[in-house]
């Protein structure tokens, strides 16, 4: 039994060393957790700074006071102060001879080269005359342009204050060790100089830790030693510049592990049984029960919950500190997170203002990388090519479009040229319509990742208006050469008319001279009218004046068509109106040669004393000649069997309004045709055969210059009919 009680107490030890030596680690992290959080301290504080108006733009005068108010507020510091890219002092807290090289010092040479936060050499303060170590951090402005370097001084004697709440087992220290080995900070000094090194078999032992590690080890006072120890990674360099290290005599680790074994071998002759409850007892109510909550309080942290703390009392104990230190590392974890989370929002909620921007675009906007990997696809995209943006991002662009696949070429030759490739006015056919694109490759290469954005913009308005205009000159260079012809033919037209008029009467009228100068020539008038009688030359002269008639009223038509309007509104005919238009049209040169309009059969149904109308007859004139045009072109694609093509033009008066109905009895149109007839650039006809323009710019005359009405009935297979309505007074409407 005896050698069982020290058999058993023997492995107690053991476990009680191991379990003090776990705890004297835990101790060193907390120690290194409460330093880390002052180096995150001081960057915070310089990053403030940085961001300040005065710092960005190097007011001297501005940051010796914005430096002072901060020295000020923060004692544990010797100063603060600002460099120039140059190494050269700008401003400080305290004052300085300028000028003041600090170019050759390890935190400045350190930020200027990695461009980030760094930790210089342990010195004597040149201004504050005082043990510090200095830290350096760069400033950039809104360009990401290095402004200047902000660094503190931390005070060494005021690194006491981070650990004077902590109560260390007799004989121990925490201390700070520098890269050379070179003691920065040590509590309780006992009379150790701050900057002297450390033995060097404690240093090669501490050097060959990675980050966190224990050994044993004598002290310079030869002492037997358990050392902890954990390297901050205070600033960007590969190796960390500072070591917090813990010292506790092994004896004094030991001391109370043994005391607890010989006591209980001793107490062991008492009662096996009685010590072996109360030691159970004891191990419960003083160990197991605290390890359980601190175990608790680890294991819902580990799962992420941040709002778990320890309920162990704070105590000069072990597990008081331990209990402390670990709701101090869960404070500034949670701290942390919520940084974090709200650093993660500011950049979700900027990701989703920037993706509304782009989806608001009309243009389709698609990015991909160099291999095609597509990594943007906007609202417009989605629309066009029918995929969300779900479906389409991570897929290969040519699994996406064939289309697409083709610009490939194009996003290389961007990317390897860092140019801009476009193409304007690429052609397809979508639904049987013509779509104009306009295609710009725009590369980009940032941070070692190469890819491109594509940028289709849909121009068939755009193109279709230019041939509009282009239409539109031709237009009126043929109605002024139309002009011209109908007015030379005018005149030798005038002087046919006038000479028949004359044969006419010389040859046929009884006048006494026309009789004088028969029997002159040995004739008489009446033998020669007989003649000419009997050779039917009185209908050749009759037929040439009707034809010249004809002709002459022809040419009146077009000089009054093709004339420049003024846009006079004036009371005017409609039916009279409707007429001149159908004899235009029967006359028209297409007409004539492709669908014979002669041939159409025209109804007129005009109602009696029809007043006159206020409107604008050249624009009326255009209306109507475009239904005529229309409606015999589709006419003449219809095969009729027991009828012919024919239009029935009606005019009647309904309120106060002229209505007017041309109907034609064609082919019809579809519902979506009807829905769309009056759309710019829509048309029915094969493409080359017209612009889409006439019956949009005829709706546009109809309601906007006359403040009438305009619609459009059709059956298919039956035919249409187009309703015009306008005022009588030419005044809107209700």
């Amino acid at each position: 039994m005896l050698v069982m009680l020290i058999f058993i107490g023997i492995e107690r030890r053991a476990d009680e060393i191991e379990h003090a030596q776990h705890t004297a680690l835990q101790l060193t992290e907390s120690y290194a957790f409460t330093e880390n959080q002052e180096l995150r301290r001081i960057k915070k504080i310089l990053a403030n700074l940085g961001k300040s108006q005065a710092v960005q733009s190097l007011d001297e005068n501005a940051c010796n006071s914005l430096f002072k108010k901060y020295l000020n507020a923060n004692p544990a510091y010797a100063n603060f102060a600002m460099m120039g890219t140059d190494g050269f002092a700008i401003s400080s807290a305290l004052p300085f001879k300028k000028p003041k090289d600090l170019s050759k010092r390890k935190e400045i040479i350190a930020a200027l080269d990695s461009g980030h936060f760094s930790i210089g050499e342990v010195s004597t303060g040149r201004v504050s005359k005082l043990q510090i170590l200095p830290v350096a951090y760069p400033v950039y402005n809104d360009a990401g342009a290095m402004v200047c370097i902000l660094v503190a001084s931390l005070k060494l004697e005021g690194l006491d204050t981070l650990f004077q709440h902590m109560i260390l087992p007799p004989g121990s220290f925490v201390g700070l060790i520098d890269h050379k080995g070179n003691q920065l900070f040590r509590y309780p000094l006992n009379g150790h100089k701050i900057g002297a090194p450390i033995t060097a078999d404690v240093g090669k032992r501490i050097f060959g830790i990675k980050k966190a590690g224990m050994f044993s080890a004598k002290n310079e006072n030869g002492v037997d030693m358990v050392f902890t120890v954990r390297r901050l990674a205070g600033s960007s360099e590969s190796n960390p510049y500072l070591n917090i290290i813990v010292g506790i005599p092994r004896e004094v680790l030991i001391k109370r592990v043994d005391a607890y074994t010989v006591s209980y071998i001793v107490l062991s002759g008492v009662g096996f049984l009685f010590s072996v409850l109360f030691a159970i007892f004891l191990g419960h109510r003083l160990i197991h029960t605290k390890m359980l909550d601190l175990l608790a309080v680890t294991q819902r942290l580990k799962v992420g919950d941040l709002k778990a703390r320890s309920k162990l009392p704070y105590s000069k104990g072990e597990f008081g500190q331990l209990s402390n230190s670990i709701n101090r590392m869960a404070d500034a974890l949670e701290e942390e997170v919520e940084i974090r989370t709200n650093a993660e929002n500011e950049v979700l909620a900027l990701r989703n203002y920037l993706s509304n921007i782009i989806d608001s675009m009309p243009s389709v906007i698609i990015g991909v990388t160099s291999d095609g990997i597509i990594t943007q696809w906007n609202l417009k995209a989605e629309n066009d090519f029918g995929l969300s943006k779900e479906e389409a991002l991570g897929k290969k662009i040519e699994a996406v479009s064939p289309r697409l696949a083709l610009e490939m070429e194009k996003v290389r030759a961007a990317i390897s040229s860092r140019t801009v490739q476009a193409e304007n006015k690429q052609v397809r056919k979508e639904a049987g319509q013509t779509i104009y694109e306009d295609m710009t490759v725009y590369p980009l290469i940032a941070d070692g990742i190469q890819g491109a954005v594509i940028r289709i913009d849909d121009v068939t308005d755009r193109v279709n208006l230019e041939q509009m205009l282009v239409q539109s000159e031709k237009m009126m260079s043929v109605g002024g050469l139309a002009a011209g012809m109908a007015h030379e033919i005018n005149n030798p037209l005038s002087g046919i008319l006038g000479n028949v008029y004359n044969v006419h009467n010389r040859l046929f009228s009884t006048m006494d001279s026309n009789k004088i100068a028969a029997r002159e020539c040995g004739v008489e008038l009446e033998q020669l009218q007989e003649y000419l009688e009997k050779r039917k030359i009185s209908k050749m002269l009759e037929g040439i004046r009707e034809s010249g008639k004809r002709a002459a009223f022809i040419v009146h038509n077009m000089l009054s068509f093709s004339r420049k309007s003024d846009k006079r509104m004036e009371k005017l005919d409609l039916s009279s109106l409707i007429d001149k238009t159908l004899e235009l049209a029967s006359n028209d040169y297409d007409l004539k040669r492709f669908y014979d309009f002669k041939q159409i059969k025209v109804v007129r149904d005009y109602e009696k004393n029809m007043p006159g109308v206020i409107c604008e007859g050249n624009e009326l004139q255009q209306v109507f000649l475009n239904l005529f045009k229309n409606g015999a072109e589709a006419m003449f694609e219809k095969d009729y069997t027991t009828e012919s093509p024919s239009f029935h033009c009606r005019l009647y008066r309904q309120d106060n309004m002229a209505v007017i109905e041309i109907e034609d009895n064609g082919p019809g149109l579809d519902e979506s045709a009807q829905s769309r007839i009056f759309e710019p650039f829509y048309t029915t006809k094969e493409v080359g055969k017209g612009t889409g323009l006439g019956l949009s710019v005829s709706y546009f005359i109809i309601t906007d210059q006359h403040n009438g009405k305009m619609s459009v009935e059709s059956s298919l297979g039956k035919g249409t009919k187009f309703i015009i309505k306008i005022p009588l007074d030419g005044r809107m409407t209700g």
